[in-house]
């Protein structure tokens, strides 16, 4: 997140695969992308989002329900579409 800040008016910013970091690069995602509410890696294109990672800032910023999401644990989550 850090190295792609959202300005105010941005909702989200698409990070090319070609330039996220060797350890996001290694899960083969499909596409990632910065929010104000944390981080979305999806690993597999789906209707709803697909399926992925979500590195939230905070728990509850996750956008999606609760139900939608299991805990990796270290602020990772993992969810498919919901």
């Amino acid at each position: 997140m850090t190295d792609r800040p959202l300005s105010p008016s941005d909702e989200w910013v698409d990070i090319p695969i070609r330039r996220v970091p060797p350890k996001i690069a290694s899960l083969n995602p499909k596409a990632v992308t910065v929010h104000h509410w944390g981080v979305d890696i999806i690993v597999k294109r789906g209707l709803d989002g697909g399926y992925g990672y979500a590195v939230p800032k905070r728990q509850q910023n996750l956008p999606m329900p609760e139900e939608c999401y299991s805990d990796l644990g270290q602020g990772i989550f993992w969810h498919g579409p919901c």
